[in-house]
């Protein structure tokens, strides 16, 4: 029932009570199914190829039966992309060496760039706020409203300001009402994240490598003086030494994340 609002939901619950028969026959796929669709988008990953296959062609069994078709196919895996060609199911356009114009697919509305396998979160809209009035509840609250992270990816960034909005909500703060100091000091932080540009210096355009490496310089410096303020005091002031040697021997080496392949399906 298109244009209802509990569609979602009745949507949702279908699915739910057909794969239910699946559940022992297709393990995985009825999993997939089950965790991994977002309204009709189905996300998920596996740590091989055949692994992969496997589940996308048993969920494509799953969702026949019910007269619905899984299509768009999509994989950071060209290979995969091939198989999927051949075992019949519908893959999404792809970027290719003699076609440039299709680079990346949305997933959850979120760009998904398939042939280097990365996403991209548009911050841009935090770089538009008007910083020259005094902020408000009202602007911390436009602030997390223009970050679009239906995922999660941002979570470590993102929850320090709805941290921030609901401590302005305990203290009853009006809309319109200014910051308190520590309030802002706080949100002046948050913003330094995103933008460690005074705004004196009118520079647009992506970050450099030097100015990211500022900022990470200025939060490190900023996180050790706040848990080491002894000991920032005395390294400062030339009076504190550090044994090199015993804290390369703490820091673990690099590990080498796992690869995994990653399929989708969206409407």
């Amino acid at each position: 029932m298109f244009g209802v609002n509990v569609s979602p939901f009745l949507l949702s619950a279908t699915i739910k009570h057909h794969i239910e028969k699946y559940r022992e026959q297709y393990p995985a796929a009825t999993e997939m199914l089950d965790t991994c669709l977002y309204v009709d988008d189905v996300i998920s990953g596996a740590d091989d190829i055949s692994q992969a296959l496997k589940i996308s062609k048993d969920a494509d069994t799953i969702m026949k039966d019910a007269s619905m078709k899984l299509r768009k196919w999509n994989s950071n895996d060209q290979a995969l992309m091939k198989t999927w060609e051949y075992e019949g199911l519908e893959t999404h356009p792809r970027h290719s060496e003699n076609n440039s114009g299709v680079q990346s697919s949305k997933v959850l509305g979120i760009p998904w760039n398939v042939i280097h396998d990365y996403f991209t979160i548009d911050v841009k809209g935090l770089l538009e706020l008007d910083t020259s009035k005094p902020v408000t509840k009202r602007n911390v609250l436009q602030s997390a409203g223009k970050i679009y992270d239906p995922v999660g990816f941002l979570s470590p960034y993102t929850i320090k300001l709805k941290c921030l909005l609901q401590e302005l909500w305990l203290r009853k703060l009006a809309w319109d009402d200014e910051l308190p100091p520590d309030i802002y000091a706080t949100w002046l932080r948050w913003r330094f994240i995103h933008n460690c540009r005074t705004r004196s210096a009118k520079i647009k355009g992506p970050l450099t490598s030097q100015e990211v490496s500022y900022a990470e310089n200025w939060l490190i410096h900023s996180l050790h003086e706040k848990e080491f303020p002894e000991e920032m005091r005395k390294l400062l002031a030339g009076s504190f030494k550090i044994d090199f040697r015993s804290l390369l021997q703490i820091i673990p080496p690099p590990s080498v994340p796992p690869t995994s392949t990653k399929i989708s399906k969206s409407e």
